[in-house]
């Protein structure tokens, strides 16, 4: 009886060896249930996702210096459009004042002075917006100075024309 019983156990234990899969991951699968074909195959795939995890690395190093760089970039950019924001208000402030005097010194028919008084009216509206004090949407700094040249322009157009009369 122990001999067909110990048979029995050997045969129970080959169905339950055959009925185990085996794997490539020495922390799992025991003495018999591990694979050197598939843990050579494991090997290869997660040298494969190292590769793809380091490839990706070095692109996003890549994209964050190249980022820095145009955040530099415009950080001067932004420091110049500043300072030249400064000195067209300081140029529109003289213009202004300009105008006003002659305003005030030269004889002028009514149609003149309502013309100049809506120039001066768009001017402030001009100043207001770059200073920030205008409701709605933000100006760019770039459309700021636009703005503000072009209106410096056109005070300066009229100021020469006062002075020739």
């Amino acid at each position: 009886m122990k001999i067909s019983y110990g048979r029995l156990a050997l045969t129970s234990g080959a169905l339950l060896l055959a009925g185990c899969t085996t794997t490539g991951d020495p922390r799992q699968g025991g003495l018999f249930g591990w694979s050197e074909q598939q843990a050579m195959s494991r090997q290869e795939r997660l040298s494969q996702d190292d590769q793809l995890a380091r490839q990706q690395l070095a692109t996003e190093q890549q994209r964050t210096v190249a980022l820095s760089g145009g955040q530099a970039a415009l950080a001067t950019e932004s420091v110049n459009l500043q300072a030249e924001l400064e000195r067209l208000l300081d140029e529109n402030n003289t213009l202004n004042g300009q105008l006003r005097n002659l305003m005030q010194t030269r004889q002028l028919k009514q149609d003149q002075m309502a013309r100049l008084r809506k120039i001066l009216a768009d001017n402030e509206k001009t100043r207001g917006a770059v200073r920030g004090a205008a409701t709605g949407p933000a100006q760019s700094p770039a459309s700021q100075v636009g703005a503000l040249s072009g209106q410096n322009a056109r005070l300066h157009r009229e100021v020469m024309i006062l002075l020739q009369q």
